[in-house]
C-alpha cells in the first residue's frame, strides 16, 4: 500500500493506533493523499514499521478490502476475472490498469490455476 493507505490503516488498528500520535502527531485520518505524502521520509518509515508485524501487515489486505471498495468491487474480486481486476485497480487503488500491472495479475491468476 502507498503512505497514505499504510497511515490510515495504522490509525484505524488499535494495536498501534496511539503510536501513531506518538510518532507523527499531524497525522490524522481526515488528511488528504497530498497532505499524507508530505509526511518526512523518516517519519513515513517508523510510521510503516508499526503494521509491518505478520499478524498486522496481513490484515491490511482484508483492511483496504473492508474500507476502500465497494461490496461489489470486493466480491467481485473472486471471479478473477479481468473486468473484476480493472474495476479493483481503478476504482479502489485509484490507479490505471497498466500492461504490467494486468500481465502481474495474469501470473497470479495462473499461479493459482484460474
Amino acid at each position: 500500500m502507498t503512505f497514505p493507505f499504510v497511515a490510515q490503516y495504522a490509525l484505524d488498528t488499535p494495536e498501534v493506533s496511539s503510536q501513531v500520535a506518538s510518532i507523527a502527531p499531524g497525522i490524522n485520518a481526515n488528511m488528504s493523499f497530498d497532505q499524507f505524502n508530505q509526511t518526512p521520509a523518516d517519519t513515513m518509515n517508523a510510521v510503516r514499521a508499526l503494521v509491518l508485524r505478520d499478524d498486522l501487515s496481513f490484515a491490511s489486505a482484508a483492511w483496504f478490502l473492508r474500507t476502500k471498495c465497494t461490496p461489489d468491487i470486493a466480491n467481485g474480486l473472486a471471479s478473477a476475472s479481468d473486468e473484476a481486476w480493472t474495476r479493483y485497480m481503478t476504482l479502489c487503488i485509484g490507479v490505471d490498469d497498466t500492461s504490467e500491472r494486468h500481465a502481474v495479475f495474469q501470473k497470479a491468476r495462473q499461479a493459482y490455476g484460474l
